[in-house]
């Protein structure tokens, strides 16, 4: 049995008939190496409808979605993997792989999930997306949700997010969940430590989006008041691999319902992605656009919520 020493891990999104997926953010995930200005040059208008409209033709009625590479965007349906191919011609269900939240390691793709069963496993697939390794890692006692996965050097670091009570509260008058970040370490992926916690409070932190550069591991989130509400995004970073975290530094106000995308760093600045209802307050993902801002290395505002897109009607979320 797969190890995890002092463990725990994380929760589910909550979808209507089918989700729209922020399919400009998400595309950013495997174009880590790739300037900032080339993919708002290259990720054009009729980019975002064609994927979008692959969303709609299919009806997936999904929850998490993600770019696994530029041919693929991996998916959760009714708790099952799901990949389709970007052309919408190619099709993959993986019925014994139970999948709620997951994320992919952009380097070597691997990929860490959680689902609605709690429990952490780890995929693989090989170059025809057929399943190399499919290994539960944890079980856990509360729900884990949101994990995310990033390797420094020759380790793996993942991070899971654990909802001990209340799930997405949407009720300001009620009592939320805590949720705790929990940071392991692992070198092969079958045996892993727990560092420690990164974070815990009772409201949702969500949307994890892991970060290296320059000797510091960097943990971009989401922190929301209820459900669907106003929430902040924030980053807290480590210098030493994960064992001590900084204060999180709020990059965007609690000021409407922000869902994180991803983030890049280029020209000696961050470039932070994510959908808001920043235009249309209270209406959540039916009345997002896309936005940009930019920080500069000390997280100092550079250019904020520059607007790259736009879908009403449908929702555009994260």
């Amino acid at each position: 049995m797969k190890k995890i020493k002092n463990g725990h891990i994380w929760k589910p999104v909550i979808c209507g008939m089918f989700f729209i997926v922020f399919v400009a953010a998400i595309y950013i995930l495997f174009c880590h190496n790739k300037k900032i200005e080339t993919i708002q040059q290259n990720f054009s208008a009729e980019d975002f409808k064609h994927v979008q409209n692959l969303v709609y033709r299919k009806k997936l009625g999904n929850g998490d979605a993600k770019f696994y590479d530029e041919h693929w965007i991996m998916t959760s349906v009714n708790g099952k993997l799901r990949i389709i191919s970007i052309d919408g011609k190619q099709e993959k269900e993986y019925e014994d792989v139970n999948v709620n939240w997951f994320t992919v390691e952009q380097g070597d793709k691997t990929v860490v999930y959680s689902n609605a069963r709690k429990e952490v496993g780890i995929l693989r697939l090989d170059d025809d997306m057929n399943v190399i390794t499919n290994n539960i890692i944890y079980h856990a006692e509360d729900l884990p949700i949101d994990p995310s996965i990033i390797k420094i050097g020759g380790e793996y670091f993942i991070t899971v997010t654990y909802i001990n009570g209340a799930v997405n509260n949407s009720d300001k008058d009620t009592d939320n969940g805590v949720y705790t970040i929990k940071l392991y370490a692992s070198a092969d992926l079958e045996n892993f430590e727990c560092i420690g916690d990164v974070l815990s409070d009772k409201k949702n932190l969500e949307d994890i989006v892991p970060f290296y550069r320059e000797g510091k591991y960097y943990l971009f989130f989401e922190r929301e008041e209820i459900d669907k509400g106003a929430s902040s995004l924030e980053v807290t970073e480590s210098g030493d691999n994960g064992v001590s975290w900084s204060e999180p530094i709020k990059l965007c106000a609690l000021s409407a319902d922000n869902e994180l995308g991803n983030v890049l760093f280029d020209n000696n600045c961050f470039a932070l992605f994510f959908s808001s209802d920043y235009l249309n307050p209270g209406t959540s993902y039916d009345g997002a656009s896309i936005f940009v801002s930019y920080f500069d290395e000390e997280f100092h505002p550079l250019q904020t919520n520059k607007k790259i897109a736009a879908y009403y009607g449908g929702g555009v979320a994260v």
